[in-house]
């Protein structure tokens, strides 16, 4: 009797986070544009290599004759950064020899600083579906798959798209008899979400140069912030939001506070949040998304104040802060490492003012002034007169000042000693927010517009990243 044989394939897609031995080795699917060419690696997460190599890969020129060609012209490469540090770092600065490392899913863009011209690498990285034989399967090796009108592979193959747009045929060369095939997509299951009392604390890792995080839980059970219309009092607690809250008053920090901002969340106060009163510290984080919101807008004061000697730490969410009479965001000591923070006011002596030190680690941070008195300086960020520094280590920091003339450093978006944390980050300067100059690197504290400085940094719009 001809003996029969049942055999059952089956062709899994799987995404590279799903657990299992072999999709722990599954690569991922970098891609570069560099002048509308655009190509495609494979590699595992974090993938390590140089500018250079990189540069190559995706253009199939060579990068020292790029650097050539321009030193030719006047504009040798003077740096090189990313705008996202979390999705490729970039490490030292050395030429075509400059690390280039893609740590994470995401996009973002490389920058080629060639002086005062600057040219963009749009680098994304992708987690590929991966077809593959189900362990155990007989004649496994006699299987081979196609995409589209591309030459036969063996199994396993990555870097299918797996959105409907892809032919995948497969094809058997052994001598068993097919009785049925499968298709199966085994997605990894998504994050879980964080619960009220879980929170992403951020910080720097001075090794690799990056903001990492981790998920914690708040020390005491939080209490969740309720609509008012009367002036409030936070206590020495931990206080949660979700969904969308509004508190029409003053609240006042009455202890050292710690404010977890839930994913989707919108706090909204219509007055000051007080850290000066009590002088108490603010702690502000995140869950996985980072996008829940704190929006403070004052009409009679600052927006968020805090004193000269307290901290407030901004670890994740979206904060604005508004003020129409003073300054939208004071304190002593400011850290952002995550999220952003947003501060726009019609007052003077600076929109967001520190007095005591200021580190940006990542994420973005917008001050804008808008001040119209003749006798007020109109600043985006300010020191407040205190000489002290603002250093950025990654993200992207903006300062503007919109205020009129009439004042001896008037328009200057920027008061203060500013320094380069990490060797990528530039300090820009510009008249009207379109020209900018080439950028300077600081690697020691330097006064920037002030009346004694020099006129290039007395400008109206400034940024670093």
């Amino acid at each position: 009797m001809e003996k029969k044989f049942r055999l059952l394939l089956l062709l899994a897609l799987l995404l590279t986070a799903a657990t299992g031995a072999w999709a722990q080795d599954a690569k991922h699917l970098i891609t570069a544009t560099y002048r509308e060419q655009t190509r495609s690696l494979e590699q595992p997460l974090p993938y390590a290599t140089t500018i250079g190599e990189l540069y190559e890969a995706v253009s199939g020129q060579s990068f020292s004759d790029l650097i050539s060609s321009m030193s030719s012209v006047g504009m040798p490469l003077t740096g090189i950064t990313s705008r996202n540090t979390s999705i490729v770092s970039i490490g030292e600065f050395n030429g075509a020899s400059t690390p280039v490392t893609v740590i994470a899913d995401g996009e973002t863009i490389i920058n080629l600083i060639f002086g005062s011209y600057v040219q963009g690498i749009p680098v994304s990285a992708t987690s590929p579906l991966y077809a593959y034989m189900k362990d155990g399967v007989k004649d496994a090796d006699k299987w081979t798959v196609k995409v589209g009108e591309g030459q036969a592979q063996a199994l396993p193959i990555g870097g299918l798209k797996g959105d409907g747009s892809e032919t995948v045929t497969l094809k058997y060369t052994g001598r068993l008899k097919v009785k049925g095939v499968k298709a199966t997509s085994d997605a990894a299951p998504a994050a879980a979400a964080f619960a009220a009392d879980e929170y992403n604390e951020a910080s720097w890792d001075d090794t690799n140069k990056k903001v990492v995080f981790e998920k914690k839980k708040a020390t005491t059970t939080p209490v969740a912030v309720a609509d008012a219309t009367t002036d409030v009092t936070w206590g020495d607690e931990w206080y949660t939001v979700s969904g969308n809250v509004t508190i029409t008053g003053t609240v006042t920090l009455g202890a050292d506070t710690h404010l977890i901002l839930q994913d989707g969340a919108k706090l909204t106060i219509n007055g000051q949040l007080d850290a000066y009163t009590n002088r108490k510290n603010l702690y502000i984080y995140g869950q996985r998304k980072g996008d829940g919101k704190l929006n403070v807008i004052c009409s009679s004061d600052d927006a968020i104040n805090s004193s000269a000697v307290n901290r407030i730490d901004i670890h994740g969410g979206e904060i604005t802060a508004v003020s129409t009479n003073l300054r939208a965001f004071v304190t002593g000591i400011l850290n952002v490492y995550s999220g952003k923070l947003t501060a726009t006011s019609d007052g003077d002596n600076g929109t967001i003012q520190f007095c005591s030190s200021f580190d940006v680690y990542g994420g973005e941070v917008e001050g804008t002034s808008n001040a119209t008195s003749s006798d007020s300086p109109s600043r985006g960020i300010s020191d407040g007169g205190y000489d002290k520094t603002l250093t950025v280590y990654g993200g992207k920091v903006t300062a503007t000042g919109n205020g009129r003339e009439g004042y001896g450093d008037y328009g200057s978006g920027i008061n203060c000693y500013v320094k380069s944390g990490t060797s990528g980050i530039k300090f820009y300067f510009s008249d009207n927010g379109t020209d900018w100059d080439e950028g300077t690197s600081y690697a020691s504290a330097t006064s920037v517009g002030g009346s004694n400085d020099a006129v290039a940094t007395k400008k109206r719009y400034v940024k670093a990243e």
